[in-house]
Protein backbone atom coordinates (compact mmCIF):
# COMPACT_ATOMS: atom_id res chain seq x y z
CA UNK A 1 0.00 0.00 0.00
CA UNK A 2 1.30 3.49 -0.86
CA UNK A 3 0.36 6.27 1.54
CA UNK A 4 0.29 9.78 0.21
CA UNK A 5 -0.73 11.66 3.35
CA UNK A 6 -0.07 11.30 7.03
CA UNK A 7 -0.14 13.45 10.13
CA UNK A 8 -1.43 13.80 13.66
CA UNK A 9 -4.78 14.42 15.25
CA UNK A 10 -4.34 17.10 17.89
CA UNK A 11 -3.85 15.29 21.22
CA UNK A 12 -5.52 12.04 20.16
CA UNK A 13 -3.70 10.17 17.41
CA UNK A 14 -2.19 9.70 13.96
CA UNK A 15 -3.69 8.99 10.59
CA UNK A 16 -2.83 8.07 7.01
CA UNK A 17 -4.90 8.27 3.84
CA UNK A 18 -4.84 5.57 1.17
CA UNK A 19 -4.81 7.50 -2.14
CA UNK A 20 -6.28 4.57 -4.06
CA UNK A 21 -9.43 4.41 -1.93
CA UNK A 22 -9.50 7.75 -0.11
CA UNK A 23 -10.05 5.91 3.16
CA UNK A 24 -8.49 6.91 6.47
CA UNK A 25 -6.44 4.63 8.71
CA UNK A 26 -6.01 5.92 12.25
CA UNK A 27 -4.82 5.12 15.73
CA UNK A 28 -4.54 7.10 18.91
CA UNK A 29 -4.91 7.59 22.61
CA UNK A 30 -7.75 9.06 24.64
CA UNK A 31 -6.68 10.58 27.97
CA UNK A 32 -8.71 10.47 31.18
CA UNK A 33 -8.45 13.34 33.66
CA UNK A 34 -6.17 11.26 35.94
CA UNK A 35 -3.79 10.37 33.08
CA UNK A 36 -5.10 6.87 32.32
CA UNK A 37 -5.02 6.18 28.59
CA UNK A 38 -7.35 4.21 26.29
CA UNK A 39 -5.83 3.10 22.96
CA UNK A 40 -7.96 3.13 19.79
CA UNK A 41 -7.61 2.28 16.11
CA UNK A 42 -9.66 2.84 12.98
CA UNK A 43 -8.92 0.26 10.34
CA UNK A 44 -9.08 1.02 6.63
CA UNK A 45 -12.29 0.04 4.90
CA UNK A 46 -14.43 -0.02 8.05
CA UNK A 47 -16.65 2.43 9.86
CA UNK A 48 -15.60 1.08 13.23
CA UNK A 49 -13.23 2.38 15.90
CA UNK A 50 -11.88 -0.35 18.19
CA UNK A 51 -10.53 0.12 21.72
CA UNK A 52 -7.43 -2.04 22.16
CA UNK A 53 -6.30 -1.66 25.77
CA UNK A 54 -4.53 1.14 27.56
CA UNK A 55 -2.98 2.07 30.88
CA UNK A 56 -4.33 2.24 34.42
CA UNK A 57 -8.02 1.38 34.56
CA UNK A 58 -8.06 0.98 30.74
CA UNK A 59 -5.33 -1.70 30.68
CA UNK A 60 -7.83 -4.38 29.60
CA UNK A 61 -10.15 -2.04 27.66
CA UNK A 62 -12.07 -3.63 24.82
CA UNK A 63 -14.96 -2.44 22.73
CA UNK A 64 -15.87 -0.54 19.63
CA UNK A 65 -18.24 1.93 18.11
CA UNK A 66 -19.68 2.22 14.63
CA UNK A 67 -19.50 5.74 13.26
CA UNK A 68 -20.13 8.12 10.44
CA UNK A 69 -17.47 10.66 9.62
CA UNK A 70 -18.18 14.17 8.42
CA UNK A 71 -16.75 15.34 5.12
CA UNK A 72 -13.45 17.02 5.88
CA UNK A 73 -12.82 20.71 5.62
CA UNK A 74 -9.32 21.96 4.90
CA UNK A 75 -7.43 25.00 6.15
CA UNK A 76 -4.12 26.03 4.60
CA UNK A 77 -1.65 27.53 7.01
CA UNK A 78 1.74 29.17 6.91
CA UNK A 79 4.77 27.36 5.53
CA UNK A 80 2.68 24.92 3.50
CA UNK A 81 0.87 23.34 6.45
CA UNK A 82 -2.64 22.02 6.05
CA UNK A 83 -5.23 21.24 8.71
CA UNK A 84 -7.96 18.70 7.92
CA UNK A 85 -10.98 18.93 10.20
CA UNK A 86 -13.63 16.21 10.50
CA UNK A 87 -15.70 14.60 13.23
CA UNK A 88 -16.64 11.07 14.18
CA UNK A 89 -20.25 10.50 15.28
CA UNK A 90 -21.41 7.12 16.53
CA UNK A 91 -22.18 4.88 19.44
CA UNK A 92 -20.87 1.68 20.93
CA UNK A 93 -19.36 0.26 24.10
CA UNK A 94 -16.09 0.11 25.97
CA UNK A 95 -15.51 -2.24 28.89
CA UNK A 96 -12.61 -1.95 31.31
Amino acid sequence: MFLIAFGSFVDVGKYAINPDTGTVIGMGILYAANGDQAFWRHMEGTNVVEFTGGTGRFQEAKGSFAFTMSAPTFELGPEGTMTMIFAYKGEGTITY
